[in-house]
């Protein structure tokens, strides 16, 4: 089973200069999905995973396909059902920007994002994805 845990940041005091362990790969590949989620729906994504690394998930944009307005989905990230169907672990809602809003430590295995539509969509909305993965 495909595992995704969530990075979780802490201060300390140690020296800045001192390196920290990295068991797991940074991210290496970029990859990027376009679309128009319309309104009540869903689009997702599977991906592969090849080696177990750092996963960065971000809503570059989402906006109205008229008035190019900025809006709010709902973003999420998870595994591939048998059926094909992805099966969200982690969702947030999210606005566009260039800051990851979902980050993890992905296994080996497909995995899937996801949009959609949180209930406030009016019309069409264009969007676009990246999910930095190892």
């Amino acid at each position: 089973m495909l595992a995704l845990a969530l990075l979780a940041v802490a201060c300390s005091d140690q020296n800045a200069t001192t390196p920290l362990p990295r068991p797991d790969a940074p991210p290496s590949k970029l990859l990027t999905f376009n679309g128009t989620l319309q309104p009540g729906g869903n689009d997702s994504y599977p991906f592969a995973i090849t080696q177990s690394g750092d996963l960065q998930v971000t809503l570059i944009g989402a906006v109205d396909a008229t008035s190019s307005n900025a809006l709010t989905v709902g973003l999420g990230i998870g595994s591939l059902s048998s059926g094909g169907s992805c099966l969200l672990t982690y969702s947030v809602i999210a606005t566009g920007g260039t800051r990851a809003q979902i980050t993890g430590t992905a296994q080996i295995g497909s995995m899937c994002v996801s949009i959609f539509d949180v209930g406030n969509l009016t019309g069409p909305a264009n969007y676009t994805i990246t999910v930095a993965a190892p």
